[in-house]
């Protein structure tokens, strides 16, 4: 683009395209530090994230017509097609009791991914809501990953992840199974 300003660049068109819900994603993860690249004058931005336990890529999609922001977390790789009942059954086990967003399967290539989303009026998405659209969204992948491939690959059914992750989060449950006293906070 030439420096001289284009009809384009007027300040009317210019204040109206940062009111726009792409142009607050755009903004957003510019201002974040998070690397993104718009996919072919659509209105998404790829992101690629490294989390504890992988690598894998993230998609800001937006749509200004529905007034609708969703971010994407894709899976590092593609579920195994006689794997994805078994992924498909976990992934409904866990969705049932998420309370912000959701893990999804196309079941015609494996891809996973899980999505977060919300509606807004006039492009009007704050910072922190996007924030915690999209860190819910990452930590969730990076969280469950791990137990994803592990039935991906079936080295454990989904009753038995699900049993993992249970003891994992709840040390105290497990150690009243083992017959331990679990220490407890006393009030005096």
């Amino acid at each position: 683009m030439s420096p001289q300003a284009s009809q384009s660049d007027s300040p009317e068109s210019l204040q109206q395209e940062e009111k726009t819900l792409f142009a607050r994603a755009v903004a957003y993860f510019k201002n974040n530090n998070w690397r993104s690249t718009q996919i072919e004058d659509q209105p998404i931005l790829q992101i690629p994230f490294q989390g504890e336990n992988g690598e894998w890529m993230c998609y800001a999609q937006v749509s200004e017509e529905l007034g609708q922001f969703r971010f994407y977390s894709v899976a590092p790789m593609r579920i195994p097609e006689q794997q994805r009942l078994t992924v498909a059954e976990f992934i409904t086990r866990i969705n049932y009791g998420m309370g912000m967003g959701n893990f999804e399967l196309d079941f015609s290539d494996g891809e996973l991914r899980y999505r977060t989303s919300t509606e807004v009026e006039d492009g009007d998405l704050p910072d922190t809501i996007m924030a915690r659209l999209v860190y819910v969204n990452v930590l969730a992948m990076d969280e469950y990953l791990p137990t994803i491939m592990s039935i991906s690959y079936g080295q454990v059914s989904p009753l038995e992840a699900i049993k993992n992750l249970v003891e994992k989060t709840n040390p105290q449950e497990e150690e009243e199974k083992e017959g331990r006293s679990p220490s407890k906070n006393k009030m005096g």
